[in-house]
């Protein structure tokens, strides 16, 4: 929800810096008025033409990933061990108990993947 109230104004932004150029204010000038008017300086005027060509030729604003790239590797994307928890979370659906559970990805899993047998996860992750 944040991403899209930013980009809604980033294109407000370019509507008037748009609409500033058209009525004649050179594109330096008319980013610059921009930016001025929203207490900031000459590297958002400058961002304001990029957004500006950016929607020119594309049409839109791309949405900045920024933050949502994931930061460490889980062995959760391999369908292989998704399988292998699925099988045994089905084998002990009634009597499963979070410390045998904890055991069997230390014992079975990490080993199957390659981590140290004495590795363990805790309570929190197992649930």
């Amino acid at each position: 929800m944040q991403q899209k109230k930013i980009n809604d104004i980033r294109l407000q932004y370019v509507a008037q810096y748009l609409r500033l150029t058209k009525n004649g204010h050179s594109k330096l000038s008319a980013s610059l008025l921009i930016s001025e008017s929203i207490n900031h300086g000459p590297w958002m005027a400058r961002l304001i033409r990029s957004w500006a060509n950016q929607y020119l030729s594309d049409g839109a604003l791309l949405v900045s990933r920024c933050g949502k790239h994931q930061k460490v590797v889980s062995i959760l994307n391999d369908e292989d061990i998704i399988i292998k928890i699925n099988q045994y979370l089905h084998v002990q659906k009634f009597n499963l108990k979070i410390p045998d559970f904890i055991n069997y990805i230390s014992d079975e899993i990490f080993p199957f993947v390659g981590y140290e047998k004495n590795k363990k996860i805790s309570e929190a992750t197992a649930r």
